[in-house]
């Protein structure tokens, strides 16, 4: 008789076969055959993690096969069992969020919850007399400026307890955008007012508003400040580039280029050359460009095992959703939203921060919206290694963003 087990680091899935993954060494094994997916469910139902198996057992050839490959692979191990029947003991973690991860008790409502609000990003204003191309949809898929014809902006007094109340509850990732901000009647004051409190946010600029206000723009007020420049017009950026980098000589300037053709890649590496120690993020548009968007974002099983998962990570994607967990939107009418591809979780002035995160937590709406949520994927046994849903999941209506798992089935 013999003990078989896999280590602690092993990760071990059956949703379609068998999924052995060691991510120590990124090996893993796969196999489809119904005797070691039989086999690895009871090992997994198992309460330590170790099943007994016998001579007879062995002898069968997928079973020998494959318990052969994971020792191979050090991710588990096949030893004699003792004479005084004990078993090895494998402890599998689990991460939790907010007590049993399945529900919040909202008589609980302690500050605890606020600790996992950790990012804010904060539209002042929407006035803009820009006619960008495609400007109504960019914002849904990364963040972005926006713009609506009503005009509605945030008072400066309700502006400075925002942010002063977001920096009392310790959020280090504060971003603001507009509209066109620098359209914000009361910006140097805001900047006077942050200034002088040293709290530190993000300031999102299109690339347009810089040019249109620069007799406007006092170089001195904006200087330290984080500025994340969005370019959506490649062609705009080349020919006003000087400009643009005198004005923002004095600030920690960033850049989020949006690219949704073949042909603006090409112009995108001649213009990173000359911004070889910034910080540069690439932010591929969907817009009926479906080829070009799965090339650039769709991934292959290739991709997902070029690089180690570590267990730390796998625990995560079982638990949260790293791509929203955290991480609100205050619109400039107050209302509140962790995806503006979802419905709003309230508005400021009517719901306490901890009341906001409650409904969220409460559903799974963004924060815990992993890939066992989502059709295709919760059947798959890759879906905990894959990267979290996005908007762009959203916004497409799609679960399975890759060229692993080719069913269309909708999210709901």
């Amino acid at each position: 008789m013999y003990n078989f087990f896999l280590y602690p680091y092993t990760h071990v899935s059956v949703k379609n076969g068998a999924f052995i993954y060691n991510t120590l060494n990124n090996e893993y094994i796969e196999d489809n055959s119904p005797e070691v997916s039989k086999f690895i469910g009871e090992l997994l139902d198992s309460s330590v993690s170790c099943i007994k198996v016998d001579q007879n057992l062995l002898d069968k050839k997928n079973i020998n096969k494959f318990v052969n490959k994971v020792r191979d692979s050090y991710a588990g191990d096949l030893v004699e069992a003792s004479k005084e029947d004990t078993s090895p003991v494998q402890l599998i973690e689990e991460l939790k969020i907010h007590k049993n991860n399945e529900a919040v008790d909202k008589t609980d409502l302690g500050v605890e919850i606020l600790d996992y609000f950790n990012n804010c990003l904060l539209y002042i204003n929407s006035e803009c007399d820009k006619k960008c191309k495609d400007c109504g949809e960019m914002f849904k898929q990364f963040a972005f400026c926006k713009k609506n014809k009503c005009g509605t902006q945030i008072e400066l007094h309700i502006l400075k307890d925002l942010v002063n109340t977001l920096s009392g509850l310790g959020i280090q990732d504060i971003q603001i955008s507009g509209g066109d901000l620098f359209a914000y009647p009361f910006l140097k004051d805001f900047f006077l007012y942050v200034r002088e409190n040293n709290i530190n946010p993000t300031f999102l600029i299109n690339q347009k508003h810089i040019t249109h206000h620069s007799e406007l723009l006092i170089v001195e007020e904006m200087a330290g400040f984080n500025i994340k420049l969005l370019v959506n017009d490649l062609d705009f950026y080349v020919s006003n580039s000087s400009f643009i980098q005198k004005v923002l000589k004095q600030t920690n300037v960033s850049y989020q280029f949006t690219i949704e053709t073949e042909s603006e890649i090409n112009k995108l590496e001649a213009i990173s050359e000359t911004l070889a120690e910034a910080n540069v993020e690439i932010a591929a548009f969907h817009n009926n460009n479906s080829d070009f968007f799965k090339e650039m974002v769709y991934i292959t099983k290739d991709d997902l095992f070029e690089e180690n998962h570590s267990l730390n990570s796998i625990f995560s994607n079982k638990a949260i959703n790293k791509n929203f967990f955290g991480s609100l939107i205050i619109n400039c009418d107050l209302k509140v939203y962790s995806s503006f591809n979802k419905p709003r979780l309230g508005t400021i002035g009517e719901d306490s921060f901890q009341e906001l995160i409650y409904k969220e937590i409460s559903n799974i709406s963004t924060w815990k919206l992993t890939r066992d949520h989502l059709p295709v994927c919760k059947n798959c046994n890759y879906c905990f290694l894959c990267p979290a849903p996005s908007n762009y999941e959203l916004i497409l209506n799609r679960s399975n963003l890759c060229h692993i798992a080719f069913d269309t089935s909708k999210i709901t």
